[in-house]
């Protein structure tokens, strides 16, 4: 089936399950088989746990459907075995529009559980709080428990995510009320440096229990809360930069009619990683991508060929004002690998993957 499996499209946003959950099925036959449970009271659990996932998708729609009412693209939404994430194009720039999107997810768990608990209390004429700890057990054997589980992990996932750090929600709903009273970079550095703090809490507290779970999330916590701080730097170093600050203006002329033995040259002495191709009149009809040097190279092809029976079409214009975080990400989108700056309609300069990266990796 691939790396995901396709479950449908509701409301225009496309669910995809990953392939690693056919790893809590065999979970599920683990604990079945070791702990010697009933065909019904495996069913139960496998019930218990697609409803955990149902929820889980329930709660990215709220992320999603938030999400369009201000017009940011879900791509998609992915369920693995550790959760699931709705995948968005970009976030809104007002931060009390980050704050909705984030919160409406928890919520939806928040509006489920207090539906099972009616439906709860009109089944059974009680809370779906047992007055005993023996009949508040959580592992479903009938409908009545099965019910109580489903509300106690909605609460479960209203509160988990509400943990002030990324990749929970609380840790976006934390930088989106920062970034009311400072910069995005700062509010993002501010949180990440909270979660931080919380994941070092989780870990010493697996130690100190022991329970590996509350480690790996603690791993997971920490993980993540450092690569959102340096995604919000690298998307404000992006954001605050012209093409006109890294376009190379020195570039080789490649001409259709010439043989890759040029090209091989240019490479070779490091003069350029990728190159437009030109036609007689000096104008870009195509382009010879580093990748396709290499596998060149690797296949020692002979060096007479064509450049014009090997080039890519794939290429594209920009401006010298355009930002580089919209080069970056239009130039991902439609597979360039180099593209050429025009001044009106004269070409002035190009820019590709190796000069962007450069940028990227250069110390500020």
């Amino acid at each position: 089936m691939g790396r995901r499996l396709h479950l449908g499209t509701y409301a225009g946003i496309p669910v995809y399950v990953h392939w690693t959950f056919g790893f809590v099925f065999l979970m599920i036959i683990y604990v079945a088989v070791t702990e010697g449970l009933s065909i019904s009271s495996s069913l139960w659990l496998l019930a218990s746990m697609l409803s955990l996932f149902l929820f889980v998708i329930l709660h990215e729609y709220g992320h999603a459907l938030a999400a369009r009412r201000y017009k940011v693209i879900t791509r998609d939404i992915i369920i693995s075995p550790i959760g699931g994430v709705a995948r968005m194009e970009e976030m809104p720039d007002k931060p009390w529009k980050e704050l909705v999107i984030a919160i409406a997810g928890p919520l939806v768990n928040v509006v489920v559980a207090v539906i099972l608990g009616f439906v709860f209390y009109g089944l059974y004429s009680q809370s779906f709080i047992a007055t005993d700890l023996e009949n508040f057990a959580l592992t479903p054997e009938n409908l009545q428990s099965f019910i109580r589980f489903m509300i106690v992990v909605n609460i479960t996932l209203f509160l988990f995510n509400l943990i002030p750090a990324f990749p929970m929600d609380g840790g976006r709903i934390l930088r989106a009320l920062l970034s009311m009273v400072t910069t995005r970079v700062r509010a993002t550095f501010i949180a990440s440096v909270i979660g931080r703090i919380l994941a070092v809490a989780f870990i010493a507290l697996a130690v100190w229990l022991p329970h590996v779970t509350i480690g790996f999330i603690g791993v997971f916590i920490f993980f993540m809360a450092t690569n959102e701080n340096k995604q919000a730097v690298l998307k404000d170093k992006l954001s605050n930069t012209s093409l006109s600050e890294i376009m190379e203006k020195d570039y080789p002329l490649i001409f259709h009619h010439e043989t890759m033995q040029k090209v091989l040259n240019f490479y070779n002495q490091g003069v350029a990683r990728n190159f437009l191709v030109f036609d007689d009149n000096q104008n870009p009809i195509g382009s010879i991508p580093e990748v396709y040097i290499r596998d060149f190279i690797k296949r020692e092809l002979s060096s007479d060929q064509l450049i014009s029976k090997l080039m890519s079409s794939a290429f594209g214009y920009f401006t010298p004002e355009d930002r580089l975080e919209e080069v970056f990400e239009t130039m991902n989108q439609n597979g360039w690998s180099i593209a050429g700056i025009k001044n009106g309609d004269r070409l002035v300069a190009v820019v590709d993957r190796h000069i962007i990266n450069s940028f990227i990796n250069r110390k500020a």
